[in-house]
């Protein structure tokens, strides 16, 4: 089982920010500190550390726009990077 700790804090000089969170059917995930060229793609996983492979992904510069539309409503994570670079943050999915 994969245990994260959840951190709006930066990870070294990498930012992530996630927008709109509560989501609903898409979400935009922005990288920031690591040039656009070595960007790569974030993941969402449910709380108990399992890793959502069904939210489609593009990428646009330094943002990552996921559609969140089947996904059921409740807390996700969203995780960047690896190792002592990683950041993890907390994503609510709320259908209307």
């Amino acid at each position: 089982m994969l245990v994260f700790v959840v951190s709006t804090a930066k990870a070294g000089d990498i930012r992530m920010g996630i927008t709109p969170n509560p989501a609903n059917n898409q979400i935009t995930v922005v990288i920031e500190g690591i040039p656009a060229t070595a960007l790569q793609h974030p993941e969402i996983y449910t709380v108990l550390g399992e890793k959502v492979v069904s939210a489609q992904c593009r990428k646009e510069g330094s943002a990552f726009i996921f559609n969140t539309s089947t996904l059921p409503d409740g807390v996700y994570l969203i995780k960047y990077g690896t190792g002592d670079q990683a950041i993890v943050k907390r994503l609510k999915i709320q259908h209307q």
